[in-house]
């Protein structure tokens, strides 16, 4: 699980400084790694982070697909303590539905 959680902060770094490819790849390896050994939370962390990247990028319908995963797999709850989820919160995505994704 370490190596997950790794990952998805690197993943946030990525996404932070603009390199949304890297950050693409980090989440997807945390992803991995999070099913791998079970942590839900850590996927849904991961997925949160996709769908991040996938809405910079203006791919709305896969951003929303990706926070959906996210909340079928945990419901992330503290934006203060994950940043993922303070990202998805700030996304401008009316095209989505109701908040987030409906």
């Amino acid at each position: 699980m370490d190596i997950a959680m790794s990952h998805n902060c690197l993943g946030w770094a990525f996404f932070n400084a603009g390199r949304l490819d890297e950050a693409e790849r980090s989440y997807l390896d945390a992803l991995e790694r999070a099913e791998h050994c079970g942590s839900t939370y850590e996927a849904a962390r991961a997925l949160t982070g996709l769908g991040n990247v996938a809405a910079t990028r203006g791919a709305t319908v896969t951003a929303c697909q990706h926070w959906d995963l996210a909340d079928e797999r945990h419901v992330l709850r503290h934006p203060i303590i994950v940043g993922e989820l303070r990202a998805r919160q700030n996304a401008d995505l009316t095209s989505c539905g109701d908040p987030p994704c409906g």
